[in-house]
């Protein structure tokens, strides 16, 4: 009888294990909502504006091809308290920028964010951006059955001046 403790603490350790792996297992197999760890984009010419000393937000730019519709729902990055998707527009005469909470890319229609148009901005900036500092965005993106993905992009800073290759200046931000 000296055994059956041990035996029977043994065998309920087992036992808790194997509920558990099992458990584990059912929620990350069968939860849709778990971000995955690749989106399904591509991402080209990424770059960021550079700023002065005193400013806390910038822009941040690129061309984006979804392999099927997928919607951008976010960005984040170490260097901001937050990102927000924006979109430039022209109102009464004037341009004006909003925040928008999504924007959609259709599959395999490349979306390009850039100055005076869509684009992500890094508000409240823990210090300033240097021309060619490399950044690090993390993109968020749901698809149509609500799953959620993320892509991470590093990028690098050019001058404030400066724009993309084929893109419209624009200095806004």
């Amino acid at each position: 009888m000296r055994g059956f403790p041990v035996a029977a603490s043994f065998l309920f350790t087992v036992r808790v294990l194997l509920c558990a792996g099992a458990a584990y297992s059912l929620s990350a197999a069968g939860s849709e909502n778990a971000i995955k760890p690749e989106a399904p984009v591509k991402v080209s010419d990424a770059w960021a504006r550079a700023t002065v000393a005193t400013q806390t937000a910038s822009g941040v730019f690129m061309r984006l091809v979804a392999e099927r519709d997928l919607t951008l729902t976010g960005a984040s990055s170490p260097l901001a308290g937050e990102m927000e998707i924006h979109v430039t527009r022209v109102e009464d005469g004037m341009m004006k920028m909003r925040f928008v909470p999504e924007l959609f890319l259709p599959a395999g229609q490349e979306i390009t964010l850039k100055p005076g148009d869509a684009h992500l901005m890094l508000l409240r900036l823990s210090q300033p951006i240097s021309v060619g500092q490399t950044l690090s965005v993390t993109l968020f993106f749901t698809d149509r059955e609500g799953r959620r993905y993320e892509l991470p992009v590093t990028l690098k800073a050019r001058a404030h001046t400066q724009s993309a290759p084929a893109l419209s200046p624009h200095s806004a931000h």
